[in-house]
């Protein structure tokens, strides 16, 4: 059986991507459909980008945090 720390952190690193799997889906990607840049970026290029660098970070910090004593 996993101990309660390893298990919660499969939980949450579960929930996270299901988050973002909402974050990326059609309805909340198609209002960034656009040509407009920020920093040079276009805006849509740049929240996939953000989104997935912050997916990411979200999921070390989980990792880290609950689970970072072994596999």
């Amino acid at each position: 059986m996993n101990p309660p720390r390893r298990r919660r952190s499969r939980e949450l690193c579960l929930l996270v991507s299901l988050l973002f799997l909402i974050l990326f889906n059609y309805p909340l990607v198609s209002p960034f459909n656009r040509t407009t840049p920020v920093w040079g970026i276009p805006l849509g290029i740049f929240y996939l980008l953000g989104g997935w660098l912050l997916f990411i970070g979200i999921i070390f910090l989980i990792v880290r945090k609950l689970g970072g004593e072994g596999a």
